[in-house]
C-alpha cells in the first residue's frame, strides 16, 4: 500500500514538472515572438520620424530588445526549447 502512494505521489510529482516545462516553454516562445514584433514595429517606424531625440530614443530602444531577443534565444536554446525567427536580428 505504502508502495503504490509512493509511485502515485511520484507520478503526480512528474506530472507536475512537465506542466511547469510546457508554461516555461510556451512563455520563452511568447516572449521571443513579442519582441520580434516590436523590433519590427521600430524599423518600420524610422521612416516616420524626423527628429533626432525620437531617433536616438528608437536606437536605443531597438538595441534593448536585440539584446532581450539573444538572452531568450539563448535560454530556448539550452532548454531545447525549438522556435523560429520570425524578423531578422
Amino acid at each position: 500500500m505504502i508502495d503504490l502512494m509512493g509511485k502515485i505521489s511520484a507520478r503526480r510529482r512528474e506530472k507536475e514538472r512537465m506542466e511547469e516545462e510546457e508554461s516555461f516553454r510556451r512563455e520563452i516562445i511568447r516572449d521571443i515572438e513579442y519582441t520580434e514584433q516590436r523590433l519590427e514595429q521600430i524599423r518600420q517606424s524610422y521612416d516616420l520620424v524626423s527628429e533626432n531625440e525620437l531617433i536616438d530614443a528608437m536606437i536605443y530602444e531597438e538595441n534593448s530588445l536585440r539584446a532581450k531577443h539573444a538572452y531568450l534565444m539563448r535560454i530556448a536554446r539550452e532548454k531545447g526549447i525549438k522556435c523560429r525567427m520570425a524578423v531578422r536580428i
